[in-house]
């Protein structure tokens, strides 16, 4: 229904819960002083917007709940405005989206039979008189209003039926997760039956817990799209851009592109595109671009402030002070005249975000100054919060290793491990090693976050991310740690001790024994006597210059092999078994030669054929009555056959997406980081030499339902993602998966990606790229078969963007 059917005040009955009681961390230093819901858009609080949105509605009656300073909240909003009359409900402590609302139900019951639910911190245009209608049609018991978003990673979305049937819920997903681009704004329609699922004075969230457990029970919880405009003013990029708009929409913009505020003084300086509140004084031959500048701030003759600077209420700035890109000052700093502040965070414009890389972060050469590494510990540091278990606070152990034979790494670890410490974590120095050997070290010394540095051929830097299961770790830390880089995140007030580097030296020992401990013992001799293992890089690389080769040579030489690598002199050998590993030591693939045959095998039909041998020998081991594990963990993007495989067995296959978005999937994690072979290539290689000395690898391979897969990368600028995903296939955990038979696409489902058909059955997977484009890797019978499906993926990704850009 339009505002025009029903006229703009008409009473409704209907009665509205504000949610005010944040503190808004990720807007400081606007916040400082402000609560959240007062700080102005275009110079108007962004709560006295929500109010007229209500009163435009018929909305007359509605309860606030506050907490961070809620005196200057209520003192501003008083007993009503804008015909709406205000009940204000004060937490004494967190509750929640739901404990909060829980907490008017008196208020509530004075009303309607459905009530709003509203942030008072998002400027929006949501038709809430739409909205409460479709929830009446629906007779839903909950309808959350969502908005189509081009990018949803950070925003909790919805799945849902076409009748707008909730599905399913994913908070802040990864970007192989987003399926969805509905993005819930945080404004419900319930029905008051809802509180009675949330107990009185405890925390709940709508969003994690009270909408799940409704659609757990089958309660009919519905997803309203609007189509008006809605902004959660969740950074201060998003806060620069709303006020911009509505100043614009408004007539509010001054000749320079600026929005100034009542009693402010601008004479004889030069101010553009800036957001400046009440109160400002700014002297002659100033210059300010492209920033926030707070109430009562006094900046001095000759001042220069270069864009994204955010200056915090009642500052100082003396007489020709500097300040630098993307500075932020807390509220009542004074810099002195003269100075040069050039402590910003120029590679934060954003965020943080662009330095997300695939399972780290990728920083250039350009930006490797000591500052970023000490806020990157730092931020580590407050990460940890966010990958414990029952323990959500910052400062528990980092862990740390680096690549050797570098001295800038040393000095780069070093400034990691300093920035951690500062923050209250213990830092594990594990020294120098590779990517895999640190991802065994989290999982086996159970730290929270390990960070692996290593420099990249152009002269940049990738920080490799692992939690305690050895996996990377899940959004959710992600998300930690660009909040924590924006400045988000500050130091504990009062340690319980001093933190400390702890260096840790029997890694590579506990590595060794790890590896030797998958080797079967052999009365009489030793396990892989008159094995002929060659090993060797992908590019050919020296294997003595090769840690993580080198390492994996004496684990086989003493386990009785004979073990020629790259770059050493060795005897012609018939018969031998070739392993190329990855300098890191997370890939491998496989030659075997014998008198009688060849057996090649790729990462994938490693993973299948060691799995196979594993089953083997739990069933072998059941029969002996001994206690096995009836469950495996195979990542999202494994191919089918090995869900069969498990399936054969008797055994339960859990999938792990690469990064899942919370903590879901910890019990699968868990698992995986158990059965190192899958992202371990000494591991896997350990067992794959154990098979080939007991039976041959091809007398396993054999036993195998034969499968090929094929694999290429769609790049495109393309930004919606999301649209992509959800027009091309099903969600499948690690992107979206299309599936094929004879009968052509089935649509069938799985847990990360998306699948299509063939005339044999066939599946193709699209995984989404950080940077731009998708990886899709094709599965078939034939390799005729997934070779075709690659490219009429190719087709279709294309058919896609170009209908998207039509219209």
């Amino acid at each position: 229904m339009n505002l025009s059917e029903q006229g703009a005040g008409e009473k409704t009955g209907v009665r509205a819960v504000i949610m005010a009681g944040g503190s808004g961390t990720r807007l400081r230093p606007l916040t400082d002083t402000l609560p959240k819901p007062l700080v102005p858009v275009a110079g108007k609080p962004v709560i006295f917007r929500i109010l007229e949105l209500l009163a435009r509605h018929g909305i007359t009656e509605a309860a606030v709940t506050t907490g961070y300073l809620a005196e200057k909240l209520e003192e501003a909003c008083g007993e009503q405005y804008a015909g709406v009359r205000l009940t204000y409900f004060r937490e004494e402590k967190p509750l929640g989206t739901a404990g909060g609302v829980k907490n008017t139900q008196p208020f509530l019951e004075g009303g309607a039979d459905e009530f709003i639910v509203i942030s008072g911190d998002a400027a929006c245009e949501i038709d809430l008189v739409a909205a409460l209608n479709f929830h009446r049609v629906k007779d839903a018991d909950a309808t959350i209003v969502t908005v189509s978003v081009p990018s949803p990673l950070e925003y909790g979305v919805v799945t849902m039926a076409e009748d707008g049937r909730i599905t399913g819920f994913v908070e802040k997903p990864s970007l192989s997760q987003a399926y969805s681009d509905a993005a819930n704004t945080g404004i419900y329609v319930l029905s008051r039956r809802v509180l009675d699922l949330v107990p009185p004075g405890e925390a709940r969230d709508f969003g994690r817990e009270v909408f799940p457990q409704m659609l757990a029970s089958g309660m009919r919880l519905y997803s309203y799209i609007d189509s008006g405009y809605w902004c959660d003013i969740g950074d201060l990029d998003a806060y620069y851009n709303c006020s911009m708009r509505y100043a614009e929409l408004e007539g509010k913009l001054s000749r320079d592109g600026n929005i100034v505020g009542k009693n402010c003084s601008l004479g004889g300086s030069t101010v553009r595109r800036s957001i400046i509140f009440d109160g400002v004084s700014v002297s002659s031959g100033a210059y300010i671009e492209g920033s926030i500048i707070c109430g009562s701030v006094t900046i001095g003759r000759g001042v220069h402030i270069a864009p994204g600077c955010v200056i915090g209420e009642g500052c100082v700035i003396g007489d020709r002070a500097s300040l630098g890109p993307q500075v932020k000052l807390s509220a009542g700093k004074t810099v002195t005249a003269g100075q040069n502040v050039t402590d910003g965070q120029p590679v934060f414009s954003s965020g943080g975000a662009e330095l997300l890389a695939e399972g780290g972060i990728q920083i250039e050469k350009s930006a490797c100054e000591p500052g970023l590494f000490l806020r990157l510990g730092a931020a580590a540091s407050a990460a940890t919060g966010s990958v414990v278990r029952a323990a959500p606070t910052a400062g528990k152990p980092v862990g740390i290793m680096r690549a050797a034979g570098s001295p800038a790494l040393a000095r780069y670890a070093s400034l990691l491990a300093i920035g951690a410490t500062e923050q209250g974590s213990d830092v594990y120095d594990f020294g120098t090693g590779f990517r895999a050997l640190a991802s065994f070290a989290a999982e086996r010394y159970a730290v929270p976050l390990v960070l692996f540095i290593e420099e990249q051929p152009d002269g940049g830097v990738f920080i490799s991310l692992f939690d305690a299961t050895g996996l990377c770790p899940p959004r959710t830390c992600e998300r930690a740690f660009i909040a924590a880089l924006a400045g988000q995140n500050r130091k504990p007030e009062l340690l319980d001790s001093v933190a400390r580097v702890i260096p840790v030296s029997g890694v590579h020992e506990l590595y060794r024994a790890a590896l030797a401990g998958q080797l079967e013992p052999c009365p009489g001799k030793k396990p892989f006597e008159g094995l002929e293992v060659r090993l060797e890089t992908p590019d050919g690389e020296k294997c003595a210059d090769v840690e993580a080769i080198a390492l994996l040579a004496d684990v086989l030489r003493a386990a009785g092999a004979s073990v020629a690598c790259t770059g050493e002199e060795h005897p012609a050998a018939e018969e031998f078994l070739r392993l190329t590993i990855s300098p890191d030591g997370m890939s491998v693939s496989a030659f075997e030669r014998t008198a009688l045959y060849t057996c090649e095998l790729d990462p994938w039909h490693i993973m299948a054929l060691i799995l196979y041998a594993e089953l083997e020998d739990k069933t072998s081991q059941a029969s002996a009555r001994r206690t096995v594990q009836n469950v495996v963990a195979l990542p999202c993007s494994a191919p089918r056959v090995l869900d069969s495989l498990a399936a054969s067995q008797g055994v339960t296959p859990l999938r792990y997406s690469s990064q899942p978005s919370d903590d879901s999937e910890h019990g699968a994690r868990v698992v995986a980081g158990r059965q190192r072979y899958q992202f371990d290539a000494l591991f896997a290689a350990v067992k794959l030499c154990r098979i080939a000395a007991k039976t041959g690898l091809k007398a396993i391979s054999d036993k195998i339902p034969h499968f090929c897969l094929v694999s290429g990368d769609f790049d495109t600028d393309f930004a919606n993602k999301t649209l992509v995903m959800r027009k091309f296939g099903v969600p499948a955990g690690d992107g979206v998966c299309m599936e094929y038979n004879t009968a052509g696409a089935t649509g069938g489902k799985a847990k990360e990606g998306a699948t299509s058909g063939y005339s044999s059955p066939s599946r193709v997977r699209m995984i989404p790229k950080r940077h731009g484009g998708f990886r899709i890797i094709a599965e078939a019978d034939t390799m005729e078969a997934a070779e075709e499906m690659l490219a009429l993926s190719k087709k279709r990704i294309s058919e896609i963007i170009a209908e998207a850009q039509t219209k």
